[in-house]
């Protein structure tokens, strides 16, 4: 049933509406990801498909738009993502009023966990390591990379252009 009542077709023609067909640059919401979704038009595929308690995965969450469109309709809610920025990006910005009720799970919270990881999998560790630079991109190669681990540019602050690349290496720490 669509919000009014009536069933909802397979054919959803409101989409075409400008506030379901494309998120604005300036949009409050817009996390600067090319597929995001808007928020209300993932909260109506949440309605349409689910009921309050049920489970909500989002196999490829990036922004977290899911995720959060689920918090709000009273689902509880599985995110994944490779990328480690996209989970703290939902940590810090979508879900930062209780982030600490949410468990994750390969992205260290403390320092005893982070060196856990570099001592696992450390190539997991480089690229969540460069990844708490603002601005950075980890490496996608891991071997025979020059000791680059990831790249950024510094932002001339006179000009708002970029004005040099910045080159990241983790390098391995001894006590």
């Amino acid at each position: 049933m669509g919000d009014d009542g009536v069933p909802v077709d397979d054919v959803w023609s409101f989409l075409r509406e400008p506030k379901f067909d494309q998120l604005p640059h300036n949009a409050k919401e817009n996390a600067k990801y090319p597929t995001q979704k808007p928020k209300v038009l993932l909260e109506r595929i949440i309605r349409a498909s689910s009921n309050e308690g049920d489970i909500v995965l989002d196999p490829f969450c990036r922004c977290g738009t899911t995720v959060e469109a689920a918090y709000k309709l009273n689902r509880q809610f599985i995110g994944i993502d490779i990328f480690s920025h996209a989970i703290d990006l939902i940590l810090t910005e979508r879900m930062c009023d209780r982030k600490e009720a949410i468990p994750t799970f390969g992205i260290p919270r403390d320092f005893g966990a982070a060196a856990k990881l570099a001592k696992e999998h450390l190539f997991d560790f480089e690229s969540w390591a460069v990844a708490r630079l603002p601005g950075f991109v980890p490496s996608t190669r891991q071997r025979s990379d020059g000791g680059v681990d990831g790249r950024g540019h510094l932002v001339d602050p006179e000009s708002s252009t970029l004005s040099r690349l910045c080159l990241a290496q983790v390098k391995e720490g001894r006590r």
